[in-house]
């Protein structure tokens, strides 16, 4: 009840009553809930030199591993994901059937795709599509785990299995990824975007527009919703429609709006406007660092 209503001084309070009165068979349990109450105050440092000391009591601890994974891959480093990797590899490998074996699956697949996302803009390309395709044929086992011996459709899997599937420029497989699991949630807000980056990216623009206004109708302040349709818009060569939606994002505080507006002033050669856009962002002191460069752009286009 603490944890829930985020009464967490209280909670872990509670957990430490239950702890000092328990007998050392379950002490561990409830030093498991201590963690749990300081990674729910973001007190991640505090939670994972509690891990440690967990996992140095039991290295066999895969319950402990496992938590030790999840910080680590909070802390979002590549180094930090690579020792997640490895402590879920570990767990999976030591696993007895039926120990959520898809769960684990998952849990290193998402490893394997934060990897590759955060590789992106410095590691070797060889080494990123690998850490994509690990990422690939983690979810699928999750996925084949789950059907045919827990009888149950992994949606979250089949939606992870979609993201890798975009950065590998399947967008086909992607929207049938999305379809199995909009046919059993037609409502599902993530499979809906899922669906409409695909089909953004096959050009069709049409169905990606019925797709994201479903989306916004539920969540109308939806900025990354409101990003794709102005990019429907855009790649469609519908630049007012596009620009009302820039615009909304402007307004709402996203970078994206700003710039978006100004490529798409550019693309309908209104140059003038871009420029005094930029002109007043500069002057403003945004510090976006893209500005100096596309005033630059902008007004060597305009005088060509």
């Amino acid at each position: 009840f603490y944890l829930t209503t985020r009464q967490y001084d209280q909670a872990m309070a509670q957990v430490e009553k239950g702890a000092a009165a328990a007998d050392t068979g379950k002490k561990m349990g409830y030093e498991k809930r201590q963690i749990q109450v300081l990674v729910a105050e973001s007190k991640f440092s505090d939670a994972a030199k509690r891990v440690d000391q967990l996992i140095q009591q039991d290295p066999k601890a895969a319950d402990a591993v496992a938590m030790r994974a999840a910080l680590r891959m909070h802390n979002g480093s590549i180094e930090d994901i690579a020792g997640a990797i490895k402590d879920l590899q570990g767990i999976l490998d030591k696993a007895p059937e039926g120990a959520n074996i898809h769960q684990i699956h998952f849990n290193l697949g998402r490893a394997y795709l934060a990897k590759y996302e955060a590789e992106k803009a410095i590691a070797d390309r060889t080494v990123m599509l690998g850490d994509l395709d690990q990422a690939r044929i983690q979810f699928e086992q999750a996925i084949q785990y789950a059907s045919t011996k827990l009888g149950v459709r992994f949606a979250q899997a089949k939606l992870a299995l979609g993201q890798v599937m975009i950065y590998k420029g399947d967008n086909t497989r992607t929207m049938q990824l999305a379809n199995d699991v909009l046919n059993n949630e037609p409502n599902d807000i993530a499979a809906l975007m899922m669906r409409s980056a695909a089909e953004v990216n096959l050009r069709k623009f049409d169905e990606a527009r019925t797709d994201l206004d479903a989306v916004i109708k539920a969540r109308p302040n939806d900025r990354n919703a409101h990003y794709q349709l102005a990019m429907a818009f855009f790649l469609d060569g519908k630049y007012p429609e596009a620009d009302e939606q820039f615009e909304w994002l402007g307004n709402a505080g996203d970078a994206r709006g700003m710039l978006g507006l100004i490529d798409s002033k550019n693309k309908q050669e209104k140059y003038p406007e871009s420029i005094r856009m930029i002109e007043s962002a500069l002057a403003n002191g945004k510090n976006e660092k893209l500005f100096p460069y596309m005033l630059a752009s902008t007004q060597a286009r305009a005088h060509r």
